[in-house]
């Protein structure tokens, strides 16, 4: 089943190891777009190497008993013994997971945003799949607002990658700072729409994004969808390169959109929701780096943000990922669960936030109209000119992505727009 499903994905994988360990719990608290998830500080046992019992039903005690192994070794098991465990698993005679690992109470599963928005739902309906499909045997906890991760989304990774949280829907605008290989969807004005986004999720782009990924030591199964990034301003719609000059817009946290609105002559500014609320109005800030969902969510126009520009500067595809401590702790049918899970939970997520990206922009157009705020779409022309104000910045993070992955991404989407 493990070579099936990298000849599938295309991504190799490793046999679960026979070791039985559990990574520690934890979580803290996050102000911003998602609520913050109560702490966990207990820390679970770890099993010995041979343990062969699940464990779960003992809160994480092995079931086999000091002394029981060899030469009074906890829980040790004859290696004869263990091989033929395995076979009988193979053969049908016994569950698969009879022989797993010690499997956890509860898995850490971390999203930035909440199930109000589609990718805190997407994430969501992940965990409850998960749940069904393995019979309970994998119970997941979701933390949104990233408050697993002390409340800041671009740890997510580092956090996944060494075990503290267990699996997370998370932006690629944010991991991008431990996988370079992810800025190439956040080039300025490279990708413009879905249907480009389309054609490099699901074809090489996709793929080589995806094993760069492993290889930094992180599981992708999945490829979701989160908006277009726009921007909102409080006086004047962002058409050409001079109207950010001199504005204060505070950022998503991306060094790459940092230094694209800083070639545009903008100020980026990190700054927590709670606080850039009252900066808004006090025109502390001039406007945002933001979704049309995010906008409308948070009734930014009554923060005095009256103007919202569609420029689709920067695309932000979500990953569907699993930690490598929680994956090879997991049978390989069980794996498959999850994986299969991720799929669909990937494609009922984007088909999510397609239709909340198209109802936000519809309130804008339809009831926001009446309260002042002005939605502006660039012409061609207009993108043009933007993509020249920032093809330093292009060509600079072009260096940090992968110049022939920039290569093949351009002309996946050249092959796409000539369908």
């Amino acid at each position: 089943m493990v070579a099936d499903l990298a000849r599938l994905r295309g991504i190799s994988r490793p046999a679960a190891k026979p070791a039985c360990e559990q990574a520690p719990g934890g979580g803290a608290g996050k102000d911003g777009n998602g609520p913050g998830g109560p702490r966990k500080t207990g820390r679970p046992a770890r099993c010995s190497s041979g343990c062969v019992a699940q464990c779960r039903a003992h809160s994480g005690a092995c079931a086999d008993r000091p002394g029981s192994g060899p030469r009074g070794r906890p829980g040790a098991v004859p290696a004869a013994l263990f091989a033929t465990f395995q076979f009988l698993a193979i053969a049908g005679a016994i569950p698969p997971h009879a022989i797993a690992q010690a499997y956890k109470p509860e898995y850490r599963l971390s999203t930035a945003v909440g199930p109000a928005y589609p990718w805190g739902k997407g994430a969501a309906i992940w965990a409850q799949l998960i749940k069904e499909r393995t019979a309970g045997r994998i119970s997941i906890r979701h933390y949104p607002g990233a408050s697993a991760v002390a409340g800041d989304p671009v740890r997510e990774f580092a956090a996944l990658r060494d075990g503290a949280i267990d699996l997370a829907v998370g932006s690629s605008l944010h991991w991008g700072v431990q996988v370079n290989a992810l800025n190439v969807f956040a080039l300025p004005f490279l990708v413009g729409d879905r249907k480009a986004l389309e054609a490099l999720l699901r074809g090489e782009v996709g793929v080589i994004v995806m094993r760069a990924i492993e290889a930094a030591g992180v599981m992708p199964l999945a490829w979701g969808e989160n908006d277009f990034r726009g921007i909102s301003t409080a006086q004047r719609p962002v058409r050409k390169p001079e109207d950010l000059a001199g504005l204060r817009i505070r950022s998503s946290g991306s060094l790459l959109l940092d230094d694209m609105l800083g070639a545009l002559g903008a100020e980026p500014v990190r700054m927590k929701w709670l606080d850039a609320q009252n900066a808004l109005l006090e025109r502390g800030l001039d406007g945002q780096d933001t979704t049309v969902q995010a906008f409308v969510a948070t009734q930014a126009h009554s923060l005095g943000q009256k103007q919202f520009t569609l420029w689709a500067a920067a695309a932000d595809p979500l990953v569907f990922a699993v930690s490598r401590a929680a994956w090879d702790g997991w049978t390989p049918a069980d794996r498959e669960v999850v994986r299969l899970a991720a799929v669909e939970a990937a494609a009922r997520e984007s088909d999510l936030a397609r239709r909340a990206a198209a109802a936000a922009e519809l309130v804008m157009a339809r009831d926001l109209k009446g309260a002042g705020v002005v939605v502006t779409r660039l012409t061609a022309d207009e993108r043009v000119a933007l993509a020249a104000a920032t093809r330093a910045v292009f060509d600079r993070w072009s260096a940090n992505a992968g110049v022939d992955l920039v290569r093949r991404a351009q002309d996946a989407i050249a092959a796409s727009r000539a369908r």
